[in-house]
């Protein structure tokens, strides 16, 4: 599907969801919801989402199925509804690193919060894997400027101590 034959791809997968076996359907669906999220349509990767969770309820509680959703939720501006898949996909709050960067983008596109608290609760997010990784903290350079790539630094208090050798940290931003 993904390999140049999208739409002739989706066009025999459709074909699928009305058949009787429900894992058959559960597989379209996931296909579907898959190609119609990577090509920008939501509202349809939503809706192949549940088709999915109906056809075999077990598929709706994968990481996987949740981060599609949670994304999809995101890109059609549903906050709340992707915070309570996030409750769902993660009670403990903060296990999954791929929960916890996307807790940090709702929290960025939430508008009851002042700037600032939201820059706290998103770094709060970020910090998450980080820290259960045994690694530094992020910390904001400036108080003074909003979070951003070019206003973070390491914590200076480290849970390993240096051992002189020079060693090199790497965060890649990526764009869609």
């Amino acid at each position: 599907i993904f390999a140049g034959f999208g739409r002739a791809t989706a066009d025999r997968l459709e074909r699928y969801k009305v058949s009787r076996n429900s894992q058959l359907v559960a597989d379209a669906a996931w296909g579907l919801a898959l190609w119609h999220g990577s090509v920008g349509d939501y509202s349809k990767a939503l809706d192949h989402l549940t088709l999915r969770r109906l056809a075999d309820p077990r598929t709706g509680r994968e990481l996987a199925h949740h981060i599609l959703e949670i994304e999809a939720l995101l890109k059609l501006g549903r906050v709340d509804d992707a915070e309570a898949v996030l409750r769902v996909a993660d009670p403990r709050g903060g296990t999954s690193p791929q929960l916890c960067f996307l807790a940090a983008n709702a929290t960025a596109l939430r508008t009851d919060l002042p700037q600032s608290e939201k820059d706290r609760l998103r770094l709060d997010w970020l910090n998450k894997p980080l820290i259960a990784a045994g690694l530094s903290r992020l910390e904001i350079k400036d108080n003074a400027r909003p979070l951003a790539f070019d206003n973070l630094t390491a914590a200076t208090t480290s849970l390993y101590p240096r051992s002189g050798e020079a060693k090199v940290s790497v965060l890649m931003p990526a764009y869609e």
